[in-house]
């Protein structure tokens, strides 16, 4: 007797093969996106070389990003490179690297073009923003410049500190803005500045999610100019006056914070409970998003941990360095940030979720290929010139990055 595949189970082989043929298809575009991005990386202008120099700035470039996703110093990797020395590569990079240099970069490859691909991917017309600080712990020399106190770990309490701007959503993360903090009292400055950014990108923010330590008059004050924010109130004697008498939640709308110059601003005071434990958000939102369920705050605020996740991945693209220098050691964390976008850009591209999900680990592999090809090309450039007689030499310098546009798919659409 012969059997027959039900209607229903030739459905799900169909479904099946169309599904394996599509993660094989999206495999194999990666790359080539990938190509792409890395020569885009490579080519940033970031610095004059010099006319007679024998070094390129796509070499420099290529060190310091294969050094990214290796886990190595530049020094390590220079002395696996002919072409460099510990001491060129400082002389370049301390003598040509300044702060507007690492920020011009990091803001290139953030830019508007970058939010409109963003609010394609994660949908809907705005954003919620988080602005926080995180530190790269310092152990060299008191009194470096840059270096600020900062709470006590992995057996330090100096580091260089770094107030970073993410969009968050349930989908994903991407880090848009980063400075690096060279005084204590910077905070204000350096929150206006985000703000600045936020303007300049044309962001349409929902609101700003921001933690305690921002959450005093001149803070909340310049931030709620423009801008609605959330952040989670003081537990102080007058909040724990306010919540004994009252019943969970509880709504207050003409909360005073005061300075200590005595100047006062009026926000929102919503009081929640969980497990006996009662906590409270100020807030300047619309008081009808909200006041038929307090909830929501606690649920919008709780988004703003993805900016604690992305800071954690992005140290996983940290170089290791000894150097002092600031500038820098900011050089360095844009370029770890640039590749952590870059992992969170290939996810969204190509709609990537659950067990296709390209995980840091796998991009870090991904990258190491790429890079030794062009490292081949570096250490060996004959090996490419026979490829010039097909009429292209663009093609042959950089065999290694391209592929034909008909390979590429959609490769075209990331930045």
């Amino acid at each position: 007797m012969v059997a027959f595949a039900s209607t229903s189970d030739q459905l799900q082989t169909k479904t099946k093969t169309e599904a394996t043929t599509m993660e094989k298809g999206i495999s194999d575009k990666i790359p080539t996106v990938l190509r792409k991005q890395a020569k885009k990386l490579e080519n940033y202008n970031l610095m004059s070389m010099g006319k007679n120099c024998l070094l390129r700035q796509c070499m420099l470039l290529a060190l310091l990003i294969s050094s990214a996703f290796l886990g190595q110093s530049p020094e390590q990797r220079a002395l696996n490179d002919r072409n460099f020395t510990s001491d060129a590569l400082y002389y370049h990079l301390n003598s040509k690297v300044g702060i507007d240099t690492a920020e011009g970069m990091l803001n290139y490859f953030a830019s508007k073009r970058d939010i409109k691909l963003l609010r394609r991917r994660f949908g809907g017309m705005g954003f919620y923003v988080a602005i926080d600080f995180t530190d790269e712990m310092f152990y060299g020399e008191k009194g470096t410049f840059g270096v600020v106190g900062t709470k006590h770990k992995k057996g330090s309490n100096r580091a260089f500190k770094y107030m970073t701007m993410c969009i968050v959503t349930p989908k994903g993360r991407f880090l848009i803005w980063a400075y690096p903090m060279e005084d204590r009292k910077e905070t204000l400055w350096l929150l206006n500045k985000a703000l600045m950014r936020i303007d300049a990108l044309g962001l349409k923010v929902h609101a700003i999610l921001i933690d305690r330590e921002f959450n005093y008059t001149d803070a909340l004050a310049l931030i709620g100019e423009k801008y609605k924010y959330i952040t989670p109130s003081d537990q102080d004697k007058k909040f724990k006056r306010y919540v004994g008498e009252k019943g969970c939640p509880a709504y207050c709308d003409d909360w005073r914070i005061q300075n200590k110059d005595k100047e006062q601003i009026s926000t929102q005071l919503v009081v929640l409970e969980e497990k006996g434990h009662k906590y409270g958000y100020y807030t300047n939102m619309p008081r009808e998003r909200f006041i038929k369920d307090m909830e929501i705050l606690s649920n919008v605020y709780g988004m703003r941990w993805g900016i604690e996740t992305a800071h954690r991945e992005v140290y996983g693209f940290r170089i290791s360095t000894t150097c002092k220098k600031m500038e820098v050691r900011y050089l360095y964390f844009v370029i770890s940030v640039l590749l952590y976008n870059l992992t969170v850009w290939i996810n969204l591209f190509f709609g990537l979720a659950g067990a296709t999900h390209v995980t840091f680990s796998e991009m870090k592999e991904m990258l190491r290929q790429i890079f030794e090809e062009f490292n081949l090309w570096l250490k060996s450039p004959e090996r490419w010139l026979s490829m010039l007689s097909f009429g292209n030499a663009r093609k042959a310098l950089f065999t290694c990055f391209w592929m034909p546009a008909a390979q590429a798919g959609n490769a075209d659409a990331l930045p």
